[in-house]
């Protein structure tokens, strides 16, 4: 269950306050040498703040996942924050995944960027929730089995 909250897209509405660049380095062993290389790459940070409460922000992480997990096959960073730059002090609906953990140094990533109207309703992760009752589902068949298959050995 943690895995498909991680990986599926949520939603939320929110206020661009700004778009920031910060290069990343990234250490890659060599074990011939033993020598350390340093890979460099640029990740996007869009930050917004509630539009019922300015005090709560959040900082989204706009970075292309290409080819590796979780599959968004996302290619276009440099354009949503180009798009997030232009609609700064808008409000927006933020599509993304993952969660903030402070403690790691995790972002949630933008996966879109939406301008909203005032009275437009963001939207609903109907997908997530169709596979969260399938697993649940597929958890309370697969208890009642094992359960019925314990049963029939005890006599």
């Amino acid at each position: 269950m943690l895995l498909v909250s991680y990986c599926m897209p949520h939603y939320s509405a929110a206020v661009i306050s700004g778009v920031e660049v910060k290069r990343m380095n990234e250490n890659e062993n060599t074990p011939n040498n033993k020598e350390v290389k340093t890979l460099a790459r640029d990740v996007y940070f869009v930050q917004t703040y509630d539009p019922e409460d300015k005090k709560s922000v959040t900082v989204y992480r706009n970075e292309d996942t290409r080819f590796s997990f979780p599959f968004y096959f996302k290619f276009n960073s440099a354009d949503i924050s180009a798009l997030a730059q232009s609609l700064v002090n808008q409000q927006v609906e933020v599509k993304y995944y993952g969660w903030r953990i402070n403690l790691f140094n995790m972002f949630p990533n933008v996966i879109f960027l939406k301008p909203l109207k005032e009275s437009t309703d963001i939207s609903k992760p109907i997908f997530s929730w169709i596979l969260y009752a399938l697993l649940l589902g597929g958890f309370f068949i697969s208890a009642r089995s094992v359960c019925t298959l314990f049963k029939g050995k005890a006599h």
